[in-house]
């Protein structure tokens, strides 16, 4: 697996806006400066390792989903979703 900072920084895009937090207030409460993050969602920089921590807690999904894209949990609450709509379907044909 190779770095990609540009992929990186979508992600931590996506992600602060899913959680309907505004750039300035994601950077005040990171402790970073808002054209700090700006330039690491837009992958001009990279974000710190140290960073990686802190901002996996604050957006609440795993380092490795921010490096790579793929999370474990965010996989194992699709399976279940489904697993979900077969019991409601089978549930709604008793």
């Amino acid at each position: 697996m190779m770095f990609n900072a540009k992929e990186v920084g979508q992600r931590i895009r996506e992600r602060r806006m899913e959680l309907s937090l505004s750039l300035p207030q994601a950077a005040l409460e990171l402790h970073l400066s808002a054209d700090h993050l700006r330039k690491i969602e837009k992958g001009t920089r990279n974000p710190p390792l140290e960073l990686l921590g802190p901002l996996s807690n604050y957006l609440d999904v795993s380092i490795q989903y921010l490096l790579s894209g793929e999370d474990e949990k965010v996989e194992l609450i699709e399976q279940l979703d489904k697993v979900i709509h077969i019991i409601q379907d089978v549930k709604t044909k008793i």
